[in-house]
C-alpha cells in the first residue's frame, strides 16, 4: 500500500505503474485508495476503492473507475459510504436496496389503474373461462378509472361508480364492482407493487337486495303451487325449457347438476340414472328410474345416442327459466323442486328420512351411517320416488298433449 502525500486528478491520471509491479494500491485517505493494475491486454485499469471493517470482517468495494469519477466525486462517495457503515450496514447492499426501493417508488408513482387491472387479470391462474369472462366484463365497466394513476386514486373515485349503479337499481352489480376494485389494488399489494388500498372501505354500506320470491312451494300443501307452475309455463314457454323443468322436478337435482346430465348417465336397462359430480359429492349418486321417469327419459332422448339429456339447454337457458318463475310471480325457484318433492312425499305418507335420503341430501351424519341409510332404504326410496313421479306425470301430461298431441306415443 502506497500512501500519497500529494494527490490530484492530474497526478492520478498520469500515474504509471512501476515496471516490476502488476498491481498497486495508492492510499488517498483512510479507507479510500486507488487500485492500479495491469490488464491482460497490457493497459492500466484505475478504480477508486472503499475499504472498511464491519463485524470484524475487512471489506473492499469499488466506487467507480477514474474515467467515470473525479477525485472530488470519489471523496464524496467515500464520505457517504462511511456514514452508512457507521450505522452498521454493508455499504454496497444498503445502496442496492435503496435503489430498488427508489425504482419501486417510481414504478408505483407511474402505475395506472388500467395497468393494475390488466395485471390482476393476468394473474388469475387456474380460473374457469366463465369466471374470467365475468371479470373481464366488470373490468370494462371500470374503464373510466384506467388512465388514473393509483397514487391519485381516492375512495370517492370508487364511490362515484358504485353510487351510479345503485341509482340504476343494480345493487348486486355495485357490490361486485366494489369487490373487484379492492381486489385489483390488493393484488398489487400482494405482489409488493403497492402498499395501501384506497378502496379498502368501498362498498361496506351497500345493502343486500332482499329477494321478492319464495324458494319453494308451500311446504304444508305444495300441490296448488305445482299445478299453478305447470298450468302457467307448460303451454307457453319454449319446449326445451319445459323439458328441463320436468327433468328438474323428476330428479330433484340442483339446476346446474340437472343441466349437465348426459344421455350416457342413463341406464334404462337397469333402471338407474347416475348423477355424476354434485355439490355434496364428487362421485355422485344413483337415482332410481321409475316407470313414469322412464317414459319421460325416452321422450327427452328420442333417437339420440349421445349429448345432453335436454337439447339446447345452456347456463343462460337456466337463467331464463328462473326469470320466468319470477316474472309470473310463481311461488318457487328452479332450485325449489328439491324441497317441494320432499314435502310432497312426506305429506303423502313417506317417512321423512326416506324422502331425505332419496334426494342424496347432505345429511349431518358419518359417511358410514349415510351409506347404511341409503342402502337400507333402497326399496322404500324407489317406491317414494315412483309415487312422486306418478303425481308429476298425471299433472303435466294433459298439458303436454294439448301442446304436442304426438307426444302421446312416448307416454303410452
Amino acid at each position: 500500500m502506497t500512501i500519497l502525500k500529494r494527490v490530484s486528478d492530474r497526478y492520478l491520471r498520469d500515474y504509471k505503474l512501476p515496471s516490476d509491479k502488476k498491481l498497486i494500491k495508492l492510499t488517498i485517505d483512510k479507507g479510500l485508495f486507488l487500485l492500479v493494475r495491469k490488464t491482460q491486454k497490457g493497459s492500466l485499469s484505475k478504480s477508486y476503492m472503499f475499504r472498511y471493517t464491519l463485524n470484524g470482517k475487512k471489506i473492499e468495494e469499488s466506487l467507480g473507475t477514474i474515467n467515470d469519477l473525479s477525485l472530488q466525486d470519489a471523496r464524496q462517495l467515500y464520505e457517504e459510504r462511511r456514514q452508512i457503515v457507521a450505522y452498521g450496514y454493508k455499504a454496497k447492499d444498503y445502496i442496492k436496496q435503496q435503489l430498488q426501493e427508489q425504482q419501486k417508488a417510481e414504478e408505483r408513482n407511474g402505475l395506472t389503474f388500467g395497468e393494475a387491472a390488466q395485471f390482476y387479470f393476468d394473474t388469475r391462474y387456474g380460473y374457469r373461462e366463465t369466471t374470467l369472462k365475468g371479470i373481464e366484463r366488470r373490468l370494462k365497466m371500470l374503464s373510466v378509472l384506467n388512465d388514473k394513476k393509483i397514487n391519485d386514486l381516492s375512495l370517492s373515485d370508487g364511490q362515484e361508480i358504485i353510487e351510479e349503479k345503485l341509482k340504476q337499481g343494480y345493487s348486486v352489480q355495485a357490490k361486485k364492482l366494489s369487490k373487484l376494485m379492492k381486489a385489483v389494488i390488493d393484488n398489487l399489494i400482494e405482489h409488493e407493487k403497492y402498499d395501501k388500498n384506497p378502496f379498502e372501505k368501498l362498498g361496506s354500506n351497500i345493502k343486500k337486495k332482499e329477494a321478492k320470491h319464495y324458494k319453494t312451494a308451500n311446504p304444508e300443501d305444495p300441490e296448488p303451487d305445482i299445478l299453478c307452475i305447470f298450468n302457467t309455463l307448460i303451454p307457453i314457454i319454449p319446449m326445451e325449457r319445459v323439458q328441463y323443468m320436468l327433468l328438474l322436478a323428476f330428479t330433484a337435482l340442483r339446476p346446474n347438476e340437472a343441466r349437465k346430465l348426459q344421455i350416457s348417465n342413463v341406464d334404462l336397462h337397469n333402471g338407474i340414472l347416475t348423477t355424476g359430480q354434485t355439490k355434496t359429492t364428487d362421485e355422485g349418486y344413483k337415482l332410481s328410474i321409475s316407470p313414469e321417469f322412464k317414459k319421460l327419459l325416452k321422450w327427452l332422448i328420442k333417437n339420440r345416442k349421445s349429448g345432453s339429456l335436454v337439447e339446447n339447454i345452456s347456463a343462460w337457458e337456466t337463467t331464463y327459466l328462473g326469470n320466468e318463475f319470477r316474472d309470473f310471480k310463481l311461488n318457487m325457484t328452479c332450485h325449489g323442486w328439491r324441497s317441494a318433492s320432499v314435502n310432497w312425499m312426506v305429506l303423502h305418507g313417506v317417512r321423512e328420512e326416506v324422502a331425505d335420503a332419496s334426494l342424496g341430501h347432505s345429511i349431518k351424519r358419518s359417511e358410514t351411517v349415510k351409506a347404511y341409510i341409503r342402502t337400507k332404504y333402497a326399496k322404500e326410496k324407489a317406491e317414494a320416488v315412483s309415487l312422486w313421479h306418478k303425481f308429476l306425470l298425471q299433472t303435466a301430461l294433459p298439458l303436454l298433449k294439448k301442446r304436442e298431441p304426438e307426444i302421446e306415443k312416448y307416454f303410452s
